[in-house]
């Protein structure tokens, strides 16, 4: 019941918070209530998405959460004053909650973010009384990369163990972000929102954080830009909504990894014509032996998305380990 109803609340773009009677008396006697858990839409389908800006320029910072596959993508890049980068990388992402610091970003990177972002929920938070995020964004650049450098640290000895585990994958925040206030100032304002919800020492430890590419550095695929992706109905049709696209036409997966997949390729495609006829001749093979290709499709449909159950599995062995330690064993 629980879980029907806070998916309708979450689909409004509302928070839910689940409230547990607990064995403890008041001194009313009657037993106690407590918050044990706060779902946004972010959290609870995975995929979250903050942004900085800097104060003297047009330059952008921006942190992605994809809680399902368990990685946090951090990066900064210059743009224009319309925005048009910023608002390709969140169509990019498509992020089902955009969580901004009041003071960070200005009105009209809202107003990008807030159009790029279709049907996401928009979530502002106060400003930090300790402007760690703001002191990121403003002043000179060597004051800037400081605080910058500080936060990195600091989070890297609290959440992902930095030193303690030369073998973990992805990178730690103090290389992943050198040099690059913005884009750690997008990674501070993840960090205060998952603290504000009590869920950042559950989570953060089982991420692992990869860099960002600006739009249009890798070589091999085209860029394309939000107004593209709108204009020729790549991703959404005219109402919005999957239906009518191009991704929606051309889907035929059977697996949710397959699905997330294709609309990887349809957002980015091929630029070199070597790497073009190569995808085609595998296509072509393909097409070939459709027995063969049903055969498969029908044997992966009921499988389940793995790449959605390794955090998971990640962070109920980490619970599990905290407990042993907790008895000694």
């Amino acid at each position: 019941c629980f879980e029907h109803w806070s998916a309708r609340v979450l689909g409004l773009g509302l928070s839910v918070g689940r409230v547990e009677e607990t064995r403890e008396k008041g001194p009313d006697g009657i037993l106690r209530r407590e918050l044990v858990e706060v779902l946004t839409p972010g959290t609870a389908e995975g995929r979250l998405l903050c942004a900085s800006q800097c104060a003297e320029g047009d330059a952008h910072g921006v942190c992605a959460l994809d809680a399902l596959a368990g990685r946090i993508l951090v990066g900064e890049f210059r743009d224009d004053p319309e925005g048009t980068a910023l608002s390709a990388a969140c169509t990019a992402f498509s992020p089902s909650e955009v969580v901004l610091e009041c003071g960070v970003v200005r009105p009209g990177a809202v107003a990008a973010l807030r159009q790029s972002s279709r049907g996401a929920a928009l979530t502002r938070l106060p400003e930090d009384p300790r402007r760690e995020a703001a002191s990121m964004c403003s002043g000179d650049l060597g004051s800037r990369r400081e605080a910058a450098a500080e936060f990195t640290r600091r989070i890297g000895e609290r959440y992902f163990r930095d030193g303690v585990q030369p073998g973990r994958r992805g990178a730690s925040p103090s290389d992943l972000c050198l040099g690059k206030p913005l884009a750690s100032a997008a990674l501070a304002c993840l960090v205060r929102y998952l603290e504000d919800l009590g869920i950042a020492a559950d989570l953060l430890p089982c991420c692992q954080l990869e860099p960002l590419p600006a739009p249009g550095a890798c070589p091999r695929e085209m860029y394309l830009d939000d107004r593209a992706l709108r204009h020729l109905h790549l991703l959404e049709g005219s109402e919005g909504t999957e239906a009518g696209s191009l991704v929606h036409l051309l889907d035929g997966t059977a697996s949710t990894a397959g699905g997330r997949l294709l609309r990887e390729w349809v957002r980015r495609p091929l630029r070199r014509p070597e790497d073009i006829e190569g995808r085609l001749d595998a296509a072509d093979h393909l097409a070939m032996k459709p027995k063969a290709c049903q055969e498969y499709q029908r044997a992966i449909s009921a499988t389940p998305d793995f790449e959605g159950l390794l955090p998971k599995c990640l962070r109920a062995l980490s619970a599990a380990a905290g407990q042993g330690v907790g008895r000694g064993e």
